[in-house]
């Protein structure tokens, strides 16, 4: 659990910061902070933020959420988390190209 605060603590960080790719960051804390207040939920938030500035889409997102149910649905009960991954990534590159 606490390793999954500090990887969304230092997404966010980075987001904010900047990164070498995106040296002026992404958002600012200020934006951040109204998405938070608008969503109550770190994680919308960060979608919401990611899709509004043109990272992602919001049929992208559908499509990963989309191929994520699919794969739980569909993979086979002894298959392992890496097998499950690998399901669910080729099923949503497959959704993606049909675009």
């Amino acid at each position: 659990m606490c390793e999954d605060a500090a990887t969304l603590e230092g997404l966010i960080d980075l987001l904010i910061v900047g990164t070498k790719t995106h040296p002026n960051g992404i958002f600012t804390e200020d934006e951040f902070v109204v998405y938070m207040n608008r969503y109550q939920s770190v994680m919308t938030a960060l979608v919401m933020i990611l899709i509004e500035k043109e990272i992602i889409s919001q049929e992208e997102m559908e499509k990963a959420i989309s191929a994520y149910h699919f794969t739980i649905r569909t993979a086979p009960p002894n298959a392992n988390g890496v097998t499950i991954l690998n399901m669910r990534r080729d099923h949503l590159k497959e959704m993606l190209e049909t675009e």
